[in-house]
């Protein structure tokens, strides 16, 4: 996922794919690397999943009842980063490699997990699939956002079932072209239709949130799976949901009860959330296996 804030146009022809062992053993390079990989304002992905790019990708499969969602083995995509020369020369910028060099869900300022499939996504595409129903609630002709998408599973899923259009947002232009694009391409390719509605937009939340608005997008539904990490991006993502949710419109957020290091919490985004009294919110689903975590919807207050 990726959630980071206030940047402008990097210099690309400064950051051209500094090595992964340089980045590592420099930490001057790095610094430097990292602030100008940081600044990538949000804009809109029209070439997703380059042929060369896509026929080297390994594909695996997750079944949700009757659907089965084909996405990219990221294991096998980081062994690609690190050893394939082609492949490492489609990147635009490193910092992908970097941290697949490092093992790491995270580079501060430019990187935060893209790669990796996180509980809480999953959770969500599951009760996508299951659990809508039960709300009286489903996707069918809906407008679809995936907010910090990473893997995108439950916008694919969203797609399967009925909604009309599916936008997805990742922070990473990197992530939607190797694993998110890839994903769409592989579980969408061979139903009629559901991929001409997906569009991939990448940058941050507050870039975005102008770009939408001057696109005047507005979404029936928003997804998100954790993106409450961090206490101090509550409230940019609360703008966002207002500015871009339609008035009958739904959210639903999944999350782990508590994010150790960083604050945020189920808890402390509900306390958030009635302090600003935009949004009510009701717990749909929780989970004690490994970490506790749940799923919120929120819908916009009558006031």
């Amino acid at each position: 996922m990726s959630f980071l804030f206030n940047f402008g146009e990097p210099d690309l022809q400064a950051t051209k794919r500094a090595p992964a062992a340089e980045l590592e053993n420099d930490t001057e390079t790095r610094k430097e690397y990292e602030k100008q990989v940081s600044e990538h304002p949000a804009t809109e992905i029209q070439q997703i999943c380059e042929k060369q790019l896509h026929s080297k990708l390994k594909p695996k499969t997750y079944e949700f009842g009757q659907h089965l969602l084909t996405v990219v083995d990221t294991s096998h995509l980081e062994n690609l980063i690190m050893k394939d020369e082609e492949f490492q020369a489609i990147l635009k910028s490193s910092h992908i490699l970097l941290a697949a060099h490092g093992h790491s869900d995270l580079v501060t300022g430019s990187y935060e997990g893209g790669l990796k499939i996180w509980e809480c996504a999953i959770d969500l595409t599951e009760f996508i699939y299951s659990g809508l129903k039960d709300l009286k609630l489903n996707m069918e002709g809906k407008h679809v956002l995936e907010l910090g998408c990473g893997a995108g599973l439950p916008g694919i899923m969203s797609a399967k079932i009925g909604a009309t259009a599916v936008h997805f947002q990742d922070y990473n232009e990197e992530v939607l072209k190797l694993v998110t694009g890839a994903n769409v391409k592989f579980s969408l390719e061979n139903q009629i239709g559901s991929s001409n509605g997906c569009r991939f937009f990448s940058g941050d939340w507050c870039s975005f949130q102008d770009l939408a608005l001057g696109e005047h997008l507005i979404y029936d539904v928003i997804l998100t799976a954790e993106t409450i990490y961090n206490v101090d991006n509550y409230e940019k993502l609360h703008s966002l949901f207002d500015a871009v949710l339609a008035d009958d419109g739904f959210i639903l957020l999944a999350a782990k009860s508590y994010y150790f290091g960083v604050g945020g919490s189920i808890a402390g985004f509900q306390e958030f959330l009635n302090s600003k009294k935009k949004f009510s919110f009701e717990i749909v689903f929780t989970t004690s296996k490994g970490v506790p975590r749940s799923i919120m919807i929120l819908k916009r207050t009558n006031d």
